[in-house]
């Protein structure tokens, strides 16, 4: 196959849509159905995106970090990001889009892992896999692709269990860096604190908003939070808003002030003051960056 520029689906939020093979809480296809399906864009996703590359190069765009795609890696993207595929050759592997709901029911044991790495949250999380992991998940991949391509969403039933199967595979090497010693409780409290950060970053911006969501002291969620996660409360709050802000800036025409007010700034210099504090530059020159890429 000839080189091409691909797109993989998803939901734009207030631009382009791109879901090709219809609306489903769960779809699994190989990338050469991408290839053939799928339209040059970039998109914002609603649901979580697995890429497990298999042979070839390509280059992933979200967000703002330009990745290199390679063998032997998974790629995990997050609803909100913005997501755009290029392929430099022949790329061989598997897509999977499922929509948060469906996501989170394979567990926090299996969850929990991967969202260690939430603080990192510009980019795609990539995971490494070796070869004994490589051929478990794989045929799992195999299986989910001929239960999904068979029925559907029909037997939905056996793709979360084998979701789950999978999900498990891929999170053994990130529990050995993260989460060790953390309970069940606690991996669940950090799960939710992060969904929860991801709806509401624009309206609730202390670390006691959440606490009082999930009935716990401030003190008490700040410690799981940095026990599970290496970072604070406040670290992914402020996090979660500079990468609105930086999405809204590249792939908007909003002035700052608009975006400003829509993240819940009522004082513009408070803003321009906390973008700068927490992105390295000022808000006019990151806007000018990136109209330049």
């Amino acid at each position: 196959m000839t080189s091409a520029t691909i797109t993989f689906n998803g939901i734009f939020g207030g631009a382009t849509l791109g879901a090709p093979s219809g609306s489903t809480s769960f779809e699994i296809h190989t990338l050469e159905w991408f290839f053939q399906h799928n339209r040059n864009r970039m998109i914002r996703l609603k649901t979580y995106e697995i890429i497990w590359i298999k042979s070839g190069r390509g280059q992933l765009t979200a967000d703002h970090m330009d990745i290199e795609l390679t063998a032997g890696k998974v790629y995990l993207l997050r609803p909100g990001q913005f997501r755009h595929l290029q392929s430099t050759q022949w790329i061989e592997g598997y897509y999977l889009s499922m929509v948060p709901d469906f996501f989170h029911l394979s567990g926090p044991d299996s969850v929990m892992p991967l969202h260690a790495g939430c603080h990192v949250v510009e980019g795609a999380m990539v995971l490494d896999t070796d070869d004994e992991i490589r051929m478990e998940a794989e045929d799992m991949l195999v299986k989910m692709r001929r239960e999904f391509t068979l029925h559907g969403n029909s037997r939905s039933g056996i793709l979360k269990c084998l979701f789950r199967i999978f999900m498990l595979y891929l999170s053994q090497k990130m529990e050995q860096k993260h989460s060790a010693g953390s309970t069940g409780s606690e991996k669940d409290l950090v799960n939710r604190f992060m969904d929860s950060l991801k709806k509401h970053f624009a309206s609730r911006k202390m670390v006691s908003d959440y606490a009082h969501e999930f009935c716990v002291t401030p003190g008490h969620l700040n410690r799981i939070v940095k026990k599970i996660s290496g970072f604070p409360v406040s670290h992914h709050i402020q996090q979660q808003i500079v990468l609105e802000a930086k999405r809204l800036a590249r792939f908007s025409d909003r002035s700052m002030k608009e975006i400003a007010y829509a993240l819940g700034f009522e004082d513009l210099a408070h803003f321009s003051k906390f973008f700068k504090n927490n992105s390295g530059m000022n808000f006019s020159n990151f806007k000018k960056l990136s109209a330049d890429v």
